[in-house]
């Protein structure tokens, strides 16, 4: 859809002029679709601004210009201003939320993106830093008093209104090089002990029968502690002997 707004003059000699949608900001500009468009292919397929302007100008058939692609997430994230201090409230009443950061260039520095999130939602804050004073600033972990699930960073261990888990992906990622790269089969056992209890959990939440999970899984742990502890006495003395 396009708009034209023009200037006519009445027999009268009154000048008139044509009002233009509240999007039309600049004698030329392009509307919502556009501009959506356009962070679509900034965001979602990480395009830089140059590229993104030619891909648009193919599909308009009229010149869309780097000046015009480059402020749109500022214009972008002020509209959502308010969705974000939605989002930033959401973990906080809720029973379990998981707590990561990742580092990302921008555009040559080295910056960290912050998230907290659970099954529903997610809140993302960038720092060029990945201090205790980043998540203190994005302003969701200092109120949350459920369980957070994170990966050990000492940071995470100061916020005293939550309870702590370890990420069990990580645990399997730093067992994988210990038991494949080092030889180490106790790093096996673990990591198959621990998918055993992951499933029996998931088993036993859709199931109801959270009050038998304990003993079972207990009596599993200990069986193949005790196994593993057979195999090895049986490497170190010889299999047979009463040593």
């Amino acid at each position: 859809m396009e708009h034209r707004s023009v200037k006519l003059r009445c027999p009268c000699r009154k000048l008139n002029a044509g009002t233009s949608p509240k999007e039309s900001t600049t004698p030329a500009s392009y509307g919502p679709n556009v501009r959506v468009t356009m962070l679509y292919l900034l965001f979602d397929k990480h395009l830089s601004v140059e590229p993104a302007a030619d891909i648009m100008s193919t599909i308009l058939g009229a010149k869309a210009s780097t000046g015009f692609v480059a402020p749109l997430a500022n214009e972008a994230a002020s509209g959502l201003t308010w969705f974000i201090d939605v989002i930033r409230r959401r973990p906080t009443p809720n029973l379990v939320a998981h707590a990561n950061e990742t580092s990302a260039q921008v555009p040559i520095a080295k910056w960290w993106f912050h998230a907290v999130s659970n099954s529903l939602q997610a809140h993302l804050f960038a720092s060029p830093t990945r201090l205790t004073s980043a998540p203190d600033e994005a302003g969701v972990l200092p109120e949350f008093a459920g369980v957070m699930v994170q990966d050990r960073p000492a940071m995470y261990f100061k916020y005293d209104k939550a309870h702590y888990a370890i990420s069990l992906a990580h645990v399997f990622r730093e067992l994988e090089p210990v038991g494949i790269g080092w030889n180490q089969g106790s790093a096996n056992d673990t990591a198959v002990m621990l998918r055993e209890i992951d499933n029996s959990a998931h088993d036993a939440r859709s199931t109801g029968t959270t009050a038998r999970f304990a003993s079972d899984i207990t009596h599993r742990i200990e069986r193949r502690v005790f196994d593993r502890q057979k195999r090895s006495s049986q490497g170190r003395f010889g299999e047979g002997t009463d040593e």
